[in-house]
């Protein structure tokens, strides 16, 4: 359930690809720093966003610099970090251990379980300093873990779980708080719901837990989810198309849904959704050819909504 949150690198500038790469390279080394090699090998494009999300709104102090890094041994590469580098750095570890716990409980892989103990010590670490984030990860862990025990079918039960583990990622005690919390949560039930879909041909296989692997396994199902994906990632259409094409492709072919029908569920539901979504690069873009004083720019775009649906 981790590793789904990356930037699409085609959408961006090349300024804006440098910038990302270096928050990324930033935590890789404060992981190494902190961390040692192991806590390195843990990390993710999910805590760059974190990173870059946090360091945004509360206007970090950055440090910069140039260096070789293994990953890099030839030249210097650009990296940058702020306060939350560190924070993004131990929520990363904690993380990856439980992950690493749950996957040994789950299917007995000894890989796992040398992993978690690879991380234990630097993970005891971290409770120390973040005794609040740490608790609510090991309980949604927990409860997660009893609620597939169970297996009720409860898609709701599982994905809010989830849903308040990465809210509580996002909140460290300061002033966006109260915002940032029911972002997570949305976030993390949607990480929740995109993981079950792409995993669901595999754990049907192999007989795991899945909350979808009670409904009706059709194509309309599969069809039917795909419009779902493209309904709920409305912020580009461009995004939705790249994303809900790669995430959808494997799973319909399995289905025997063919690729024109894939390509025409996806165009019907990303432009038409981007387009009566407020918070979106379309209304973004209307917005900033309105030049009005008695109306701004998104008034004008939401009035105009009834009209382009």
């Amino acid at each position: 359930m981790f590793g789904y949150v990356i930037a699409n690198l085609e959408g961006l500038t090349q300024a804006q690809k440098d910038r990302y790469k270096g928050c990324y390279c930033g935590l890789c080394r404060v992981l190494k720093q902190q961390h040692g090699f192991s806590g390195r090998m843990t990390l993710t494009y999910d805590m760059t966003f974190l990173v870059l999300l946090l360091s945004a709104l509360y206007e970090a102090d950055e440090e910069r610099g140039m260096e070789i890094c293994p990953a890099h041994p030839l030249r210097k590469h650009f990296y940058w970090q702020t306060r939350y580098t560190a924070y993004a750095a131990d929520m990363n570890v904690v993380l990856a251990y439980n992950n690493c716990r749950d996957d040994w409980q789950d299917d007995g892989s000894a890989l796992k379980y040398w992993e978690a103990e690879a991380l234990s010590c630097q993970c005891a670490a971290v409770r120390a300093r973040w005794p609040r984030q740490c608790a609510a990860i090991e309980q949604c862990m927990a409860e997660l873990s009893e609620i597939e025990q169970a297996d009720t079918g409860d898609l709701d039960a599982a994905a809010n779980c989830f849903g308040r583990l990465m809210g509580e990622l996002f909140v460290t005690d300061e002033l966006w708080d109260d915002r940032l919390r029911p972002f997570g949560e949305a976030l993390g039930r949607f990480i929740y719901l995109l993981d079950a879909v792409i995993d669901l041909p595999e754990d049907l296989r192999h007989g795991r837990y899945n909350p979808l692997r009670t409904l009706p396994q059709d194509a309309d199902l599969h069809a039917l989810l795909t419009m779902l994906l493209g309904v709920l990632i409305f912020i580009d259409d461009y995004f939705n198309c790249l994303t809900v094409g790669a995430v959808m492709r494997p799973v319909t072919e399995s289905h025997h849904i063919s690729r024109a029908k894939l390509a025409y569920l996806i165009d019907a539901t990303a432009a038409p959704v981007c387009m009566i979504a407020p918070v979106s690069s379309w209304a973004a873009a209307v917005s900033g050819y309105v030049n009005s004083d008695s109306v701004s720019g998104i008034q004008m775009f939401i009035r105009q909504i009834p009209w382009n649906y």
